[in-house]
């Protein structure tokens, strides 16, 4: 039996227990083989929380690459599968044949695929990173970071495969869909917009405010959800200073801390429409919430992700090209998509993990 050691390198604690939450609850019940060890960067006590799951806790991300060098040399038969890829030493073991090309495999989240960080300790770096991506033999991703890495590292295809980041659903029902003539006109109130997932600068919150503004003037109600990273203090001031500039007072909402999964979804149940201007994939969990309640979502054009809503014959609109029509437009559309059949909602991403897994034995 192959042992797979999924290697979460970084210490990201809501994205990691989104993780080892779909492997205890969701997937490994459906997978025959048990031969799965999960490597932590993070606190141990988050064996409580998964106690069907075999962990390991390491306290810093050198610690973790050095032990996974180490185990490198004494198994040959095993695969390493890194959920996300944040640790600078695990891509030097990487690039420096220290971990074996053949038997790694890395699932893109979209930070650790794009380059836009303009800090130079990381700018400095991609060109490394670049080089270590190109060696690896498989990558998991959506159809969009596929493209995009197939194009940008000119890697061979041959064994890369789709997978999607869990997304975590209130229930496993999906809701009936909500017919267009008992709701009310967006034309006819005011409209909530939802404005990025966190208050990461991918966002372009500043961008997306003034394009918002130009498109739909300030008869609306912009939420900004802003509690994540954290000492992002600066970033969320600046964007502040502009929101308080363009529109007048209670126009929009910064929310500053973090918020639970429940409150999450009783502030998306109230919007109308998600407006999301990065440039790279991130935030799908919130996009396919607000799909699942057929409520529109604004893609920057360059986000690849648009690949794979159009797959799936998702309607969504581009920050170029929308307006009070379209989001209607789109809404009604929505309501009448089969979401059984979106490749990226848990009935088709769960076969792709299966089968995925059971390719490696």
């Amino acid at each position: 039996m192959t042992m797979i050691y999924h290697i979460l390198g970084s210490n990201i604690p809501h994205h990691n227990k989104t993780v080892l939450e779909f492997f205890q609850n969701e997937l490994l019940p459906k997978v025959e083989s048990k031969a799965h060890q999960f490597w932590v960067v993070g606190e141990s006590s988050l064996q409580t929380d998964y106690p069907h799951l075999v962990l390991k806790y390491f306290s810093n991300k050198k610690q973790i690459a050095n032990v996974l060098v180490q185990l490198a040399k004494t198994q040959q038969d095993c695969y390493f599968l890194f959920h996300g890829q944040f640790n600078s030493w695990i891509w030097l073991a990487i690039l420096f044949k220290q971990l074996p090309v053949d038997r790694c495999i890395w699932h893109i989240w979209g930070a650790d695929l794009y380059e836009e960080s303009s800090q130079w300790k990381f700018k400095l770096f991609y060109p490394l990173r670049r080089l270590a991506q190109k060696r690896l033999s498989r990558i998991w991703g959506t159809k969009g970071d596929l493209q995009y890495a197939h194009k940008h590292l000119k890697r061979n295809t041959e064994l890369d495969r789709l997978v999607y980041f869990p997304t975590r659903f209130p229930s496993e029902a999906l809701p009936s869909p909500i017919l267009p003539n008992a709701q009310l006109s967006m034309s006819d109130k005011k409209i909530t917009i939802l404005v990025g997932n966190s208050g990461d600068s991918s966002n372009q919150h500043i961008l997306a405010l003034h394009q918002i503004k130009q498109s739909l003037g300030e008869h609306i109600k912009l939420i900004l959800p802003m509690g994540y990273p954290t000492n992002n203090q600066q970033y969320i001031e600046s964007v502040e200073k502009i929101a308080n500039e363009l529109f007048p007072s209670g126009v929009v909402d910064i929310l500053k801390e973090p918020m639970d999964f429940t409150d999450y979804l009783l502030l998306l149940a109230k919007c109308d429409l998600g407006y999301f201007n990065f440039q790279r994939q991130q935030g799908i969990g919130t996009i396919c919430l607000l799909i699942q309640q057929n409520i529109p979502v604004v893609l920057n054009s360059q986000n690849p992700f648009l690949l794979d809503m159009q797959e799936s014959r998702v309607p969504c609109l581009t920050s170029e090209h929308f307006n009070i029509e379209l989001i209607e437009k789109t809404r009604q559309d929505l309501a009448n998509v089969d979401k059984t059949n979106i490749l990226f909602f848990p009935s088709h991403y769960l076969t792709h993990w299966r089968h995925n897994l059971l390719e490696l034995g």
